[in-house]
């Protein structure tokens, strides 16, 4: 369960070696979305970060090394 008010999801992506469940969120009020990063193997909530702009799409590097997403309004 994403904790927040009116949090949904709006990107998902899993780490190559499947330990790690990325999910971008939106939310209500407005630039207060978070990236969520989920141990797939506890199912639990291992950190997130304030991420301001709607992120519409997400990939992994293979290595499983650094994230790179689009977002939406933001320069960032």
């Amino acid at each position: 369960n994403i904790p927040g008010p009116h949090y949904s999801a709006t990107g998902i992506c899993i780490s190559p070696d499947d330990s790690k469940l990325y999910v971008a969120t939106s939310s209500s009020p407005p630039g207060t979305a978070k990236l969520y990063i989920i141990d797939a193997s506890t199912n639990t909530i291992s950190s997130s970060q304030n991420i301001g702009g709607t992120i519409l799409s997400m990939q992994v590097t293979p290595d499983g090394s650094k994230l790179y997403a689009a977002n939406n309004r933001r320069d960032s």
